[in-house]
């Protein structure tokens, strides 16, 4: 495996998110190139950082906003085009 696909799969390889075959592969990899094994070291202490950070909670009014604006959205996004009126391109003829 080349340095590309280690630096590619190198969060989800942190996050445990890879199958066995992958894992050892990546293993392998960070064992022979310093590299992506100084990146892998760097990752890992900023995913830890990051997991120190306390999560906030959103007020619960936001989460009702949050899913309206989504409906409204998808409601837009999936209306069946024949209900849908077309505006006619104006041809510039009287």
């Amino acid at each position: 495996m080349g340095c590309k696909m280690v630096k590619d799969l190198l969060t989800d390889y942190i996050d445990e998110e890879l199958n066995q075959e992958l894992r050892s592969e990546i293993t392998r990899h960070l064992d022979s190139c310093s590299s992506c094994r100084e990146l892998n070291e760097s990752l890992n202490l900023l995913t830890g950082q990051f997991r120190q950070i306390p999560r906030a909670e959103a007020p619960g009014r936001i989460w009702g906003q949050i899913r309206e604006a989504i409906t409204t959205k998808e409601k837009k996004h999936f209306l069946p085009t024949g209900l849908v009126e077309k505006k006619k391109k104006p041809t510039g003829k009287r």
